[in-house]
């Protein structure tokens, strides 16, 4: 019996196994793992939540003058194939949108502004907000869409792989719901 137990446990040692990563848990949460940079030095991300994928890419911040925070342009990318929509349907509630989710025109990309609000921060397990001591690897962000009409917060911890979106005032839904639909939606998914 010993000798079965011991045997278990060398093949589950041997093979590497292991949980793996977390799944995202609940809505807005999701999987994220680097793709490098592009050549013009903007990061790129692959954000994943059953079959929701798509791609984040966030430019060189640009400084302000209160040093606490800085600017930098973002895009929201389409990724071929993918479907998003219970993704959105899970977002959308989170954000408290009412109604049916938007039919807005598709499309491959959606361009953002993105204010860093703080980087290595870390984040306390009971009540979920961050803080500079000790550091982490979180990076809290919030994420203007629609020149401005929509806000939501984007933060993400690449070295742990997990990002989520969250609520910035639901005044903010439809705007936000609307312009993530357009390349969140399946690509087979209405257009108007």
């Amino acid at each position: 019996m010993i000798r079965h137990a011991s045997l278990a446990i060398l093949v589950f040692l041997a093979c590497g196994c292991s949980p793996g990563p977390k799944e995202p848990d609940g809505p807005g949460s999701f999987r994220i793992k680097s793709l490098g940079a592009t050549k013009d030095g903007a990061s790129r991300y692959v954000a994943t939540a059953g079959t929701c994928r798509f791609e984040l890419q966030i430019n060189q911040g640009r400084p302000t003058s209160d040093a606490r925070f800085s600017f930098a342009d973002a895009s929201l990318l389409r990724q071929p194939g993918a479907d998003c929509t219970a993704f959105l349907h899970g977002l959308a509630t989170l954000l408290e949108f009412k109604g049916e989710l938007p039919t807005p025109a598709l499309a491959e990309k959606v361009p953002a502004t993105i204010a860093v609000l703080g980087a290595n921060l870390s984040r306390k397990q009971d009540t979920g907000s961050f803080s500079a001591k000790p550091p982490g690897h979180w990076m809290a962000t919030k994420l203007f869409l629609a020149d401005g009409d929509g806000e939501v917060y984007l933060n993400i911890n690449p070295p742990d792989g997990v990002g989520e979106f969250s609520i910035k005032d639901e005044d903010y839904a439809k705007d936000v719901v609307t312009e993530l639909a357009k390349v969140l939606l399946p690509a087979s998914g209405t257009k108007d």
